[in-house]
């Protein structure tokens, strides 16, 4: 697989970026290229650092130096239609900048072709199989489009995947215990059609060892995959848009979770299918 790392020779802190391009193409068997975006049309110093840069990949994971004049979302969007993979850091702009624009990560995920891989931290996966989840959408859209677009790297890394759909609906608050408990019985008896839905999804779409666990959640859906963050080594997540004013008001689940996420987030060209 060919996955592309961004990076921002004007800000330090881009090896680390580098590194875990590198630590992520070891996982799937890709190679990295490495490309800055700049105004300049002299791109032979750039050229140098970008080269020392690549030079701490691994050989059999090495690929190539690029550097291209620009606007730097629009070059990567365009480039992800010849990757596999993008690799974006999560850089928080100023706060009028955010507002008007958001970051540079959410803005080049709204329009990539591939996957987009988001760093959220230094930590790499522990020894042993890696813990992935996706997160479904079982009353929008393509419920299967998540979990398609998933199984590829699902593959790659040999891992198994867990799906989660999150019903924003919940059980109100009730005092008396024996109530309580008899209603999130019938509650969870109600919602069994959904985990069957989630079941059938990982069966048609896998094989039996790389099937993880069909999961259910309430509340917000990004509240929810960022608090099972916490538990994985990355989430995957499609990158539809919200509609209409709820978009711009309140921003995709996808962009929530690469900001807040407690590990790596991959973002799935989901919207791309409808």
């Amino acid at each position: 697989m060919r996955i592309l790392v961004g990076v921002d020779l004007r800000l330090d802190g881009h090896e680390w970026l580098v590194d875990r391009a590198a630590w992520f193409a070891g996982l799937v068997g890709g190679t990295v290229d490495v490309l800055f975006v700049t105004s300049s049309k002299d791109h032979s110093g750039y050229m140098r650092s970008l080269e020392q840069l690549l030079a701490g990949v691994p050989e059999e994971h090495r690929g190539a130096a690029r550097c291209e004049s620009g606007d730097p979302v629009d070059v990567l969007v365009q480039c992800s239609r010849e990757v596999d993979a993008l690799v974006v850091g999560p850089r928080e702009p100023g706060a009028i900048e955010r507002m008007f624009k958001g970051t540079m990560a959410t803005r080049v995920i709204r329009g990539a072709e591939c996957a987009v891989l988001v760093p959220r931290g230094s930590a790499q996966a522990s020894p042993g199989r890696v813990r992935l989840l996706v997160g479904v959408d079982l009353r929008h859209g393509e419920p299967a489009a998540s979990v398609d677009e998933a199984v590829p790297w699902v593959r790659a890394v040999d891992a198994t995947l867990d799906a989660v759909f999150v019903e924003r609906t919940r059980l109100p608050y009730i005092a008396d215990a024996r109530v309580r408990a008899k209603a999130e019985r019938e509650w969870a008896t109600a919602r069994e059609p959904d985990r069957r839905a989630l079941e059938e999804l990982l069966a048609t779409s896998l094989e039996v060892e790389h099937r993880g666990q069909a999961l259910l959640a309430e509340g917000e859906a990004e509240s929810a995959l960022v608090d099972l963050s916490h538990d994985y080594d990355l989430v995957m997540v499609g990158n539809r848009e919200r509609p209409g004013l709820a978009g711009y008001i309140l921003g995709s689940v996808a962009e929530h979770v690469v900001r807040h996420a407690h590990c790596d987030v991959l973002t799935l060209p989901t919207a791309s299918r409808r």
